[in-house]
């Protein structure tokens, strides 16, 4: 997902234009400037793209690494749900059998 509006530090004059600062689809979506890549007739141009045609444009047009990226992003998922790990126990446990926790 991209913003409609171009980037812009955000300031306490700008702080309430979401279209500069998110890239939530919900929010860009209702903007003048959105782009259905659908209407537009092509699938790598517009506000909402494929993450695999968005990393084909950005190595056509660049020296851009598409497998260091991936693995990247796969080590930081990775990461994450590592991370989170004692909590999806602590909370399956509760909501699996929620009796065990009077138990012990």
């Amino acid at each position: 997902r991209f913003c409609t509006e171009d980037y812009k530090r955000p300031t306490k004059d700008n702080s309430k234009e979401l279209c500069k600062h998110l890239t939530n689809f919900c929010i860009n979506k209702e903007s003048e400037n959105y782009i259905n890549p659908q209407e537009y007739g092509e699938e790598n141009k517009g506000s909402k793209r494929l993450l695999t045609k968005f990393f084909s444009q950005l190595v056509k047009d660049s020296d851009f690494d598409n497998e260091k990226v991936k693995a990247e992003i796969i080590s930081t998922v990775k990461k994450t749900i590592i991370t989170m790990i004692p909590y999806l126990k602590q909370y399956s446990k509760k909501m699996l059998n929620p009796d065990l926790e009077k138990i012990r």
